[in-house]
């Protein structure tokens, strides 16, 4: 049993949106013992854009586990998370007593449940959707891309399929409305998943074609061929540090006659 929790600088139980640091436990004959930790930095006043960017960074550097022990059970960060495929709890006491109950109500819960129609999600008990981010209501159903089977669900499967045969470039994704013409392209995890591809392959068509306003770019590193293309195609970008320094940069970029869009 694993449950992932963050902690405020006094060791309390906090909300991701705090700085804080973020723990996995693992529960043993010995009791439990913590197994990952990492520091992150949010920004004060983060837009709801950059609290996802946030909450999304949080979850693909957590391993094995769909428990989130949280603070509250309300706002961004219980919703955020059932999407992302954790269960979250709420408890008392100090964190190991959390712990034990936390591990003791996930439990009960998934024993509670009654099987359900293939591609149904039920909604587990006082975890607000239990990885649908409640879209299945009390007792209801969602498709079953919305449910948690996987952290990322469609989002991997997509990648999944990209990468199949002949290590095809996936596409930007769309980012709100299809008018903004906002896209996202998370470079570090294109090339993590297909080693033979390099950030020139990916990124260059999409720059070229420049059907944006806005292309939001996650890379682990500026490529060296980065400044100079961008100036060749009109283009400029903005450089931030990604929230968590373990997370890389992130490259805002814009027309030169647009300006910057970033919310």
């Amino acid at each position: 049993m694993k449950i992932a929790t963050c902690l405020t600088a006094d060791g309390a139980i906090g909300t991701p949106f705090e700085a804080s640091s973020i723990c996995v436990f693992e529960r043993s004959e010995e009791g439990w013992k913590q197994i990952q930790s990492f520091d992150y930095f949010p920004v004060p006043d983060m837009g709801v854009n950059h609290a996802r960017l946030l909450l999304e960074g949080i979850a693909s550097l957590i391993h094995d586990c769909e428990v989130f022990l949280l603070a509250e059970m309300r706002g961004y960060a219980h919703v955020w998370l059932g999407e992302l495929g954790f269960r979250t709890w709420k408890s008392e006491g100090t964190l190991f007593e959390q712990l034990d109950s936390v591990a003791a109500q996930d439990a009960l819960s998934a024993d509670e449940q009654t099987p359900a129609e293939p591609g149904a999600c039920g909604t587990v008990r006082g975890c607000g959707g239990g990885g649908c981010g409640g879209s299945c209501g009390a007792g209801g159903t969602a498709p079953q891309s919305a449910c948690a089977s996987s952290r990322y669900g469609a989002e991997s499967s997509s990648l999944s399929a990209s990468f199949g045969s002949g290590a095809t470039i996936p596409e930007p994704e769309p980012v709100g409305e299809a008018t903004a013409r906002h896209y996202r392209v998370d470079l570090a995890a294109i090339l993590d998943a297909e080693p033979s591809l390099n950030s020139r392959q990916v990124l260059l068509p999409v720059l070229e074609k420049g059907d944006f306003l806005l292309l939001e770019v996650h890379l682990g590193h500026l490529p060296k061929w980065f400044a100079q293309t961008l100036e060749s195609l009109g283009l400029e970008a903005e450089i931030s540090d990604a929230i968590a320094p373990s997370l890389g940069l992130i490259a805002w970029i814009t027309p030169k006659s647009e300006g910057r869009k970033k919310q």
